[in-house]
């Protein structure tokens, strides 16, 4: 499990699934730490599911960093 002021990702084994869900605003520096997580995360449980709602909350990807809207 990884968790941070901006983010908490786990493997649910009784699901077979990575959950991440963002906590608030992240830009530049503050998304790479959790990313990089749920990316080893998902490496280690190469079968695992990663639901695309997990990623969402109402945020999206720019060049800027994570936004919200």
């Amino acid at each position: 499990m990884f968790e941070s002021e901006f983010a908490k990702t786990e493997f649910i084994a009784n699901d077979n699934t990575v959950f991440h869900v963002w906590k608030k605003e992240a830009h530049f520096d503050d998304y790479k730490q959790p990313v990089t997580a749920l990316l080893e995360m998902l490496r280690e449980h190469i079968k695992a599911l990663l639901p695309l709602s997990s990623l969402s909350n109402r945020c999206v990807y720019t060049t800027a960093g994570l936004s919200w809207y």
